[in-house]
């Protein structure tokens, strides 16, 4: 986010916002597909993520720099620590099946960013 949101900010780069606006929710959907083709949830494998995150996080940060939103990211600090407090309960304590928890995720992201992503289409 940082990076792109600083060279955006100073006017280093600049992309249409209808492209960014499509291309965050596009970043989602992609990840949340590419979840239902992995055949291991460990955490090794799942590293990937860290990889897809820091990529799609460049063009989040073009969002960013459209409007400065502090309380955005604040939100997402806390849905995200959220996220992880259930994932640790369920994954860790009652023994859901990883491979269960990452695909129902998945599952609701892939809807809400398909959705996102009919709505912003830019052409």
């Amino acid at each position: 986010h940082s990076l792109t949101l600083a060279l955006s900010v100073y006017d280093v780069i600049r992309v249409n916002s209808n492209w960014v606006e499509f291309l965050i929710p596009l970043t989602i959907l992609i990840t949340a597909l590419l979840n239902f083709t992995r055949k291991d949830f460990t955490s090794k494998s799942l590293r990937v993520n860290y990889f897809l995150a820091l990529a799609f996080g460049l063009i989040h940060g073009l969002g960013f720099a459209n409007t400065i939103r502090f309380r955005l990211e604040a939100g997402q600090i806390i849905v995200v620590a959220l996220i992880l407090l259930m994932s640790y309960l369920l994954v860790n304590k009652t023994k859901l099946p990883r491979q269960w928890w990452v695909w129902g995720l998945s599952t609701i992201a892939l809807i809400i960013s398909a959705s996102i992503c009919v709505q912003r289409w830019p052409l």
